[in-house]
């Protein structure tokens, strides 16, 4: 098992393998009222394809966040349902935890499959519910550029770069977390989200870094939950980019619909 990253507030302990979903977590933690963290002890542990080992045996109340995107919006199977070893994992995580949040609804077809689950089974939420609960403000850049985080091996990911000719972007580091990242989001005009396969679907983890430092996204087709041209503007796209309005319309639409505080009211009491 890879290093366990735990970060604690009240009586909320988010776990993960990953300084990718260490930063999640961090973001999440971030966001939620102070009323949010309290109640009974709760593990939260961010990206359950990857092995918890033992950590699963903590008390308390346990909550399962699935990062993979197993199916795009078109019904197409992506790369992480192609790896048995993840899925494995995952269907763990739900013997092992109370509730299961995967972030995307396209995904219930796994479960249903699996599991022999109806997709309203109480155990299971979908949806990118992560975001904080209070609107953040929009941050004014102070460079033109917009800003590109993650990996860049990939040919296609290499192919969609090499073809933007509207925007100027700036590729960040391999292993370029937390305050060092949040502070390069901050500078850029946006963030790009470009997907790793194609596909219709939306990554994110990576929206909240770009929302939590007030910075809009533009993107390859998200899921249709987010409007194109509204939430984010559609990479390749003639209209005119308003980095403000983007931004605004984004955070209404995931500070009232897509909340982690609103998630945890969802589940009641939290008993064991």
């Amino acid at each position: 098992m890879a290093e366990l990253f735990e970060r604690t507030r009240g009586s909320l302990t988010f776990l993960s393998v990953h300084p990718v979903l260490d930063q999640m977590a961090r973001d999440i933690l971030n966001g939620l009222p102070q009323a949010a963290c309290d109640g009974p002890p709760t593990t939260v542990y961010c990206g359950v394809h990857q092995e918890f080992g033992d950590a699963w045996s903590r008390p308390g109340f346990r909550i399962a966040i699935q990062t993979e995107q197993l199916f795009e919006a078109g019904g197409a199977a992506l790369w992480p349902s192609r790896k048995r070893s993840n899925l494995q994992r995952i269907l763990k995580a739900v013997r092992q935890s109370h509730r299961v949040l995967d972030l995307s609804a396209y995904n219930t077809a796994f479960y249903d499959a699996e599991l022999g689950l109806p997709k309203n089974r109480r155990k299971l939420s979908f949806g990118p519910h992560i975001f904080p609960a209070t609107p953040h403000p929009y941050t004014p850049p102070t460079r033109d550029e917009i800003l590109f985080f993650g990996w860049t091996g990939g040919k296609r990911r290499k192919g969609v770069l090499q073809g933007i000719d509207r925007f100027k972007v700036t590729l960040v580091e391999d292993g370029t977390f937390f305050d060092d990242l949040d502070q390069m989001i901050r500078a850029h005009s946006a963030v790009l989200n470009i997907h790793f396969e194609d596909g219709i679907y939306t990554e994110a983890p990576r929206l909240l870094s770009a929302y939590v430092c007030g910075t809009p996204v533009i993107s390859e087709p998200l899921d249709p939950g987010f409007e194109a041209g509204l939430h984010y503007h559609l990479l390749g796209s003639d209209a005119p980019f308003d980095p403000q309005a983007v931004f605004d319309a984004f955070s209404a639409l995931v500070t009232s619909r897509f909340s982690f505080a609103a998630y945890l009211d969802s589940l009641g009491d939290r008993s064991a």
